[in-house]
């Protein structure tokens, strides 16, 4: 028996082109630090629009730290993602880490990516924006008429 890749896609850890991307959360979960001075929520996200759906882009959010500026930018940057998934700001408050999780777990939204330079891993998409998921309209250049 043989088979046919012809279809199959390549797995590769390559970024994706900088820009604006429809995306689902896919995995989130709470982690200490290696140095076990802190802690971050990383976030899993698989990328739902047409020309990289199934890509998939990593981001740490820093929730505890040794440097209070690590925490208020992990911080800014989850209330902005938090608001991106439909999350009213002015009722978040003190928010539980089972909270959180349940605030995004499979919820949608589009992300800013951009590639940044890595030359010990490898060139990674970063997140630099955050917006509410528009309405997706349905892609109607298949129809014959």
């Amino acid at each position: 028996m043989g088979f046919n890749f012809t279809d199959v896609q390549d797995s590769s850890f390559s970024p994706v082109d900088p820009g604006w991307y429809s995306a689902r959360v896919d995995e989130a979960f709470f982690k200490d630090t290696r140095a076990g001075d802190g802690e971050f929520l990383s976030v899993k996200f698989a990328l739902t629009s047409k020309a990289v759906e199934g890509r998939i882009v990593f981001s740490m959010y820093n929730v505890k730290n040794p440097n209070p500026k690590a925490v208020q930018i992990g911080f800014s940057q989850l209330v902005s993602m938090l608001v991106a998934l439909g999350n009213d700001k002015s009722k978040m408050g003190s928010i539980e880490k089972p909270q959180i999780l349940e605030m995004i777990d499979g919820k949608e939204l589009n992300i800013k990516l951009k590639i940044k330079k890595d030359d010990t891993y490898g060139d990674k998409n970063e997140i630099t924006s955050y917006k509410k998921l528009e309405e997706k309209k349905e892609d109607k250049s298949d129809i014959p008429f």
